[in-house]
């Protein structure tokens, strides 16, 4: 489900962007509903318990919110791996 498009370059650039617009609160801390609305404008529909999954998983300093070192981990995961050259 979380498998990414090798054509979507996950660089830090990007992931600041979608994490910025997603944040609508500006906390800086993405909660479980604004965790759900970047997957589905990446076209991804995740159910709640995909979400509450990522977030468990993902939430390393256990405050129940993703930050966006956290965020960019969770990319950096299912991103497609570059080819070395």
């Amino acid at each position: 489900i979380l498998q990414s498009e090798c054509d979507i370059d996950f660089s830090e650039d990007y992931l600041r962007e979608k994490f910025d617009s997603i944040d609508e609160d500006g906390s800086g801390e993405l909660d479980e509903e604004e965790m759900r609305a970047l997957f589905e404008s990446m076209g991804r529909t995740v159910s709640k318990r995909v979400i509450f999954n990522i977030m468990r998983l993902s939430d390393t300093d256990g405050n129940g919110t993703i930050d966006f070192g956290e965020f960019k981990a969770i990319f950096d995961k299912i991103a497609c791996p570059k080819d070395e050259e």
